[in-house]
């Protein structure tokens, strides 16, 4: 395609868009527009596009015609991001459940080749042992849990320690 007939395109399609949105599409852009509040002018262009409101939300506000559409409240969330800087989301949020601390189970197979060892346990779980496994053995009771920086270290009666990561 020439860069002609690329322009010519590109000028119908404009064309063809403003004439869509017609005079009254036009005065609620216009409105938009003239709206000094950034949160505020963009709900307006949002309410105009057609676009659903957010979930959860703060104020509410219309355009012209256009429905009423949430606009966040961008000094609350600044204050709330302020004041949970630095803090993991257990800390944040202590109520909410994080899942069992350790899972014990009995290995039920042992797969792979040495130094990409795979197993699995009695309730379907497999995982990676990222250690030399030779020590374990089919009908091992073990007891997986939560290690440092977001590992898991899985451990024996005998007290052997072994790294390990979820395969499924």
């Amino acid at each position: 395609m020439t860069a002609g007939r690329l322009a010519a395109a590109l000028l119908a399609c404009a064309c063809a868009c403003a004439a869509e949105a017609g005079p009254a599409g036009s005065e609620v852009l216009a409105r938009c527009r003239a709206i000094e509040a950034p949160a505020a002018r963009l709900a307006c262009y949002d309410a105009a596009a057609g676009r659903p409101s957010p979930a959860g939300g703060a104020a509410m506000t219309s355009v012209g015609d256009a429905a009423p559409v949430a606009v966040p409240d961008a000094d609350a969330d600044r204050a709330t991001e302020t004041r949970n800087f630095g803090l993991t989301p257990a800390q944040i949020s202590p109520a909410k459940a994080q899942g069992p601390q350790a899972v014990t189970g009995r290995i039920t197979g042992i797969g792979g080749t040495a130094g990409h060892v795979s197993v699995t346990l009695d309730n379907g779980q497999v995982w990676s042992v990222a250690d030399d496994a030779s020590r374990l053995s089919v009908g091992d009771p073990v007891t997986i849990r939560h290690a440092a920086l977001g590992s898991f270290l899985m451990t024996t009666p005998d007290r052997h320690a072994y790294t390990v990561h979820r395969v499924r």
